[in-house]
């Protein structure tokens, strides 16, 4: 796994306030650090990489990924998105059930990557592909699970791993957004 080509550490962060020219805010949103902990994904910084993968497919449209601390997986409902993918098994029936309590049948799982506006590569593995969900969930407690920490501060979020700045995102519309 590479690291970041200028990594900063925790104390190098630079002042949430300065990070968004936005300006975004979000009263919906709650505040706080948290570090939400357990799932399957890794991350490389810069351009470099330690696949010899030269066909990875890079996400860049990543205002419709989001953070989410009540997803236990990761859930992605299109299927340009998978880097690898593999169909549920016949006669498996898996289902996710979403916030309003419907349930969505999963057509099955893989690997997504997203290159981050910091330049980093997060790859999310044990993707379910779940053709009828709204938006692309990505799983604060999978995250914790690799190493990754997400810290919140009211409408901003960081993705930390082994105290290196990974990447972030922002609060909109009542939901966090990664960038």
């Amino acid at each position: 796994m590479s690291s970041v080509e200028e990594p900063l550490g925790l104390d190098k962060l630079p002042s949430l306030s300065t990070i968004d020219p936005q300006g975004f805010s979000c009263p919906d949103c709650r505040s706080g650090a948290e570090d939400m902990g357990m799932g399957s994904c890794w991350i490389e910084g810069g351009n470099r990489s330690s696949s010899n993968n030269s066909n990875m497919k890079m996400i860049t449209y990543l205002n419709d990924w989001i953070i989410d601390s009540g997803a236990s997986v990761h859930v992605c409902g299109n299927i340009r998105a998978f880097n690898y993918f593999t169909p549920i098994e016949e006669g498996e029936h898996r289902m996710v059930l979403v916030g309003d309590l419907r349930p969505l049948p999963v057509i099955g799982k893989g690997q997504v990557v997203l290159k981050l506006a910091s330049n980093n590569i997060l790859v999310l593995n044990d993707v379910l592909y779940v053709p009828n969900i709204s938006l692309n969930l990505i799983s604060v407690s999978s995250l914790g699970k690799t190493g990754i920490r997400v810290l919140f501060d009211f409408d901003k979020f960081f993705l930390i791993k082994n105290n290196i700045f990974i990447g972030k995102g922002y609060c909109y519309k009542g939901v966090y957004r990664l960038e």
